[in-house]
């Protein structure tokens, strides 16, 4: 048991240092991505008959670009600490306060105890020339609301919720035991409920209305056609942009994000995006998927949520005319690129571009080669080669076992599990490989055992020299066996853990071998001869008082 707790000490420890060396390399390499924004112009989503009006001089567009380059550090511990301590992660359904004039605030969210929605608001109010707070609680199950916790409410299991940001609007939740969608209203203080799913049908949702993952890394935008007008016409009505002392304004009214009515998108567990009416409550067509960002090594074209490392959906339309269509943005759980995507009203895509890298490809005047941002990531943009071999290395300082774990199980974990992982790699080069599709698997795998050789010789190499000392200090067979399984399994950290819990014995040499051996030990562990000692006489005195 000792030797187990310190082969686990000593693994954690290696692995925590091996942690904070590879965060320095990836934080280095995420300083090297493109800043240009992926863009797509015209976006499709405006008729063409505007679209190519000889008034418009700007045409619609569509990017996607990284927010925040050094936020990708934050998706290490720390993030997801916080996540978890945040009031919003202790919600499985929504938490947010919205300040009143006045000072007063409300807050929803879901109370894992009593399985009920808690809503509350604090307001001020003047009485006899004074003015006090008042609190007003509402509980809300899958068969109304009140203001106690009832049993009679009913209990929601495991609910998510359309994070709304207008206080009047109600919550739509959808409960996954449930499997129906609820209209939570406080304001009229009533729950409609909507047909339950039958047991066959695919959906799970995991996401409703605001559809977003790291909403701190990536960032979506959408501009409408423009046309030029005056300085007194941008000053009535507005204007939408300002450039070198012209003002342009939108040629198709004003678009509006995030308006979906009579809709509200839906996130499926596998990808897809769903329209869910917001009347009937039912789901009554597919608007889109998340689409598949490119790889380094080429990996499959279907992405479910949890291989991405971020995604940012914006929905688009008017007042006059609802749900219009959607831009989709994806981030490949690397963090090397990314995919912009256009669907139409009817969930066609309509238009997809990818990120490319370009700056460092100058061939002449006028002359620019582009290649892929997720290849450019790690080779070719500046410095890239040195961050990539020297994170390549710290990788291969994990024991051998835990990166054909990390094979073998590339898909089970989360896109952005693999920023704070420490035994297992997820976005290691090995685990890149287990991802690889279009290849022999053999193949593959003697490619996955070529990125971990590194670790493999030094497992060999350490191995022998337990093999060595073993020998030395006189462990059995059985022990030996146990440690040289380890050693290859394990690399630096069992044979760390060999020299710590070593037997701490002084050795001399064999009167009858000539060889080192164990005072301890009644035999010689090399010749098994026994000890050779004088016999000792009693003296015939002694010394009394």
């Amino acid at each position: 048991m000792s030797v187990l707790a310190t082969g686990f000490i000593v693994l954690t420890l290696l692995s925590i240092g091996l942690f904070f060396a590879r965060l320095y390399c990836r934080i280095a390499l995420t300083t090297l991505i493109f800043s240009d924004p992926v863009r797509l112009e015209p976006s499709l989503l405006v008729p063409p008959e505007i679209e190519n009006d000889p008034n418009v001089v700007i045409k619609s567009s569509a990017e996607a670009y990284f927010k925040r380059l050094g936020a990708f550090s934050l998706l290490g511990p720390v993030h997801y600490y916080i996540s978890k301590s945040s009031t919003s992660g202790k919600s499985p359904v929504y938490d947010y306060c919205y300040f009143q004039d006045g000072g007063g605030y409300e807050s929803t969210y879901f109370d894992r105890k009593t399985g009920l929605i808690h809503y509350r608001e604090t307001y001020k109010t003047k009485y006899e020339g004074k003015t006090l707070p008042r609190t007003a609680e509402l509980y809300a199950g899958p068969n109304g609301i009140s203001e106690t916790p009832a049993e009679s409410l009913g209990r929601f299991h495991r609910p998510i919720a359309h994070r709304t940001w207008r206080s009047c609007d109600p919550l739509i939740v959808y409960d996954k035991k449930h499997r129906r969608f609820f209209a939570v209203d406080f304001d009229q203080r009533s729950v409609e409920k909507g047909s339950q799913l039958a047991e066959n049908d695919p959906h799970e949702p995991i996401q409703i209305g605001y559809i977003t993952k790291n909403s701190e890394l990536l960032f979506i935008d959408w501009q409408p056609p423009q046309i030029e007008v005056s300085k007194e016409q941008a000053e009535k009505e507005g204007y939408l942009s300002q450039s070198e002392g012209k003002y342009f304004a939108s040629a198709v009214g004003k678009y509006f994000f995030n308006i979906e009515d009579p809709y509200l998108l839906v996130l499926d567990k596998s990808g897809r995006i769903d329209l869910l009416n917001r009347e009937s409550l039912t789901l009554t067509g597919t608007a889109g998927y998340l689409p598949a960002p490119q790889t380094f090594f080429a990996s499959k074209q279907k992405v479910t949520p949890k291989d991405l490392l971020d995604y940012e959906v914006l929905p688009l339309g008017t007042k006059q005319d609802g749900y219009k269509g959607m831009c989709v943005a994806s981030v490949n759980r690397e963090g090397s690129a990314i995919v912009l995507a256009v669907f139409d009203a009817n969930g066609k895509i309509l238009k997809t571009e990818h990120s490319k890298y370009s700056r460092h490809a100058l061939q002449g005047p006028g002359q620019e080669t582009t290649i892929s941002s997720s290849e450019a990531f790690y080779f070719t943009s500046p410095r890239a080669p040195f961050s990539t071999m020297l994170n390549r290395l710290f990788e291969n300082l994990q024991p051998p076992i835990l990166g054909l774990t990390a094979y073998f199980a590339a898909d089970r974990f989360k896109a952005e599990s693999g920023y704070r992982a420490l035994f297992i790699l997820p976005n290691s080069l090995i685990s890149m490989l287990g991802r690889e599709v279009g290849e022999n698997t053999i193949a593959r795998f003697f490619k996955a055992l070529l990125a971990i050789a590194i670790s493999l010789l030094l497992s060999a190499f350490l191995s022998w020299r337990v093999s060595i000392d073993a020998n030395k200090v006189g462990l059995s067979k059985n022990a030996k066996l146990l440690w040289l399984i380890g050693t290859i399994a394990f690399g630096l950290a069992a044979y760390t853990t060999y020299r710590l819990t070593r037997p701490k014995i002084i050795l001399v040499t064999c009167q009858n071998c000539g060889n080192l051996r164990r005072p301890d030990m009644e035999n010689c562990h090399r010749c098994n001869s026994a000890w050779k000692i004088p016999e000792l006489t009693a003296p015939a005195w002694r010394v009394i008082d």
